[in-house]
């Protein structure tokens, strides 16, 4: 950089640089009003969130482990802290380091992280089995206080605002992955990205996910566009009479992987943000929740700014709490309704004890 602040800017450089200066400035001004509309709607959602129950006696907990990281590697301790156990903590050795049902402490995440420890099973809001809330154990500490929740506590309102607040913060800036550009494609981050996310809309260059599990036979440039072929696994084959499968994207973006790497069905194959419906579709529930936790935290990141995790998982939770009924039996929903899963549960358990047809 020649010139500098220091030793002052010539008059064009200095008009140039105050278009930088009025943009920043008008964007700041516009996205306040957005990042408020968007913490406006997710407390809408999650709202009647509220800590109701002591324990709800959940046995699968969620497994944290170096995927659940996003770009920056802060350590597993950094993501288990203020959290509860789901299993025994164990060193290679097989020597116990905490039991299950302790609430890690900075001192413990810290333990986590000399003793070298890539995965734990910890109680989480996604897997809590509380009806209308969640309970104490699967949220584990007050991220304000540091002790463990109160009863009663309003921890959706506490998410929503939590993600929307910092909202102003995320810029319109394009997002790089690790200081590489990505041959000229703007992969949008900053706001527009998280309402996208939670919105469950459908992004502008989605990202090519895998339908089937194969092998790549070939990644080729025709001049057009990029193609991958995949060779299909002998279980995959029997439908396709091919026997292989080809994805194409235009030449501005590239495949995420090579010949002769192993694919699996819902692998997402290219970069670009993944279309919710269709990940949820192809790679199931568990995947989509990992996925929407890597990303939403990314962007966050890159702005500075550190979301607690279960905040995200609070609004996950929600995102995943209703279901179309496929079958109304003798409930009184109609066919084709989209409803809670508590209203679901509730009617089948009436249903139940007149021994009559259960709703799907």
């Amino acid at each position: 950089i020649v010139p500098s602040y220091k030793e002052g800017l010539s008059p064009i450089e200095y008009f140039i640089t105050t278009h930088g200066s009025r943009k920043t400035l008008a964007d700041t001004a516009l996205n306040t009003a957005k990042a408020g509309y968007m913490t406006r709607k997710l407390v809408d959602v999650a709202q009647d969130v509220t800590i109701i129950e002591e324990d709800c006696g959940d046995k699968e907990g969620k497994l944290i482990n170096r995927d659940s990281m996003s770009s920056f590697d802060t350590g597993i301790g950094n993501l288990v802290r203020g959290r509860i156990l789901a299993k025994d903590v164990a060193l290679a050795t097989g020597e116990v380091l905490f039991k299950k049902g302790r609430l890690i402490t900075l001192a413990d995440a810290r333990q986590i992280d000399e003793a070298n420890i890539f995965e734990v099973w910890v109680r989480s809001p996604l897997s809590c089995k509380t009806k209308r809330g969640i309970c104490q154990t699967c949220y584990g500490a007050d991220p304000g206080r540091g002790t463990l929740v109160k009863m009663n506590e309003p921890v959706g309102i506490v998410a929503a605002q939590a993600i929307g607040e910092p909202g102003t913060q995320l810029t319109m800036r394009t997002k790089h992955s690790g200081g590489i550009s990505t041959g000229g494609v703007d992969i949008v981050g900053g706001l527009p990205r998280v309402e996208e996310i939670f919105e469950r809309r459908a992004p502008r260059h989605e990202a090519v996910i895998s339908e089937v599990d194969g092998e790549v036979l070939e990644v080729k440039n025709n001049g057009k566009e990029n193609v991958i072929t995949i060779l299909l696994d002998l279980e995959s084959k029997g439908k396709n009479k091919e026997g292989s499968i080809e994805y194409s994207l235009p030449l501005a973006r590239s495949f995420l992987v090579k010949v002769k790497d192993r694919v699996k069905r819902g692998q997402i194959i290219s970069e670009g943000p993944a279309n919710l419906a269709v990940l949820f579709k192809l790679a199931g529930r568990d995947a989509t929740e990992n996925y929407i936790m890597r990303e939403v935290a990314a962007i966050y990141e890159l702005q500075g700014v550190s979301i607690t995790r279960k905040h995200i998982e609070i609004i996950l939770r929600q995102m995943f709490s209703r279901r179309r009924v496929k079958d109304a039996g003798q409930s009184k929903f109609a066919t084709g309704e989209i409803i809670e899963l508590v209203e679901l549960e509730n009617e089948n358990n009436l249903i139940k004890e007149t021994k009559q047809e259960i709703a799907t």
